[in-house]
């Protein structure tokens, strides 16, 4: 699971990188219109493209077998969870409330996004007062993926495989 996380590190040190490529587009438009358009463009198409390929449960996951399919199955139902079930039942949100595990990763989603968002949309102006061009700043914000990136394998690592590390249960992976 931690390994789908990485992605933020990766897509912190590709974005810049394509940013970069996409700043020495000289066309009508002004830079960050493209930007906004050949992203944009990426985005919509990636999400459109996950809402057919990625199945809805088990069962319909077409790259598993049957036996895989069963296993699955059975992995949900034994966290006690039926496979289709999506009704809204009170008693699991006041669990998810008083759960202060949930509250501990609140904190940390809230903490982690606020500084983010600061150096993510502030990152580049920063790198730029220190006497570098606008595409260069924009590129040396990457290390900052990069380091997330490393940072996330080795904790993510640390906490799979060394004994009492993560916080949680393990049995939902």
């Amino acid at each position: 699971m931690y390994l789908w996380y990485t992605s933020t590190g990766l897509g912190g040190l590709l974005g810049p990188i394509l940013l970069f490529g996409i700043g020495h587009i000289h066309g009508l438009l002004h830079h960050w219109k493209y930007h906004y358009l050949i992203l944009g463009a990426v985005t919509v198409v990636w999400g459109v493209s996950l809402f057919w390929l990625l199945p809805d449960s088990p069962v319909k996951a077409s790259f598993l077998d049957q036996t895989e399919r069963s296993i699955a199955v059975k992995r949900i139902e034994l966290s006690g969870v039926k496979p289709e079930d999506r009704a809204f039942k009170l008693f699991q949100m006041k669990e998810a409330v008083l759960d202060p595990e949930i509250w501990l990763f609140l904190i940390l989603v809230f903490c982690v996004n606020a500084l983010n968002r600061a150096i993510s949309g502030f990152g580049s102006v920063i790198v730029r007062g220190f006497g570098y061009s606008q595409s260069t700043s924009i590129l040396l914000t990457g290390a900052v993926g990069a380091v997330v990136l490393v940072t996330l394998i080795v904790v993510g690592t640390v906490g799979t495989f060394i004994k009492n590390t993560r916080l949680g249960s393990t049995d939902c992976f």
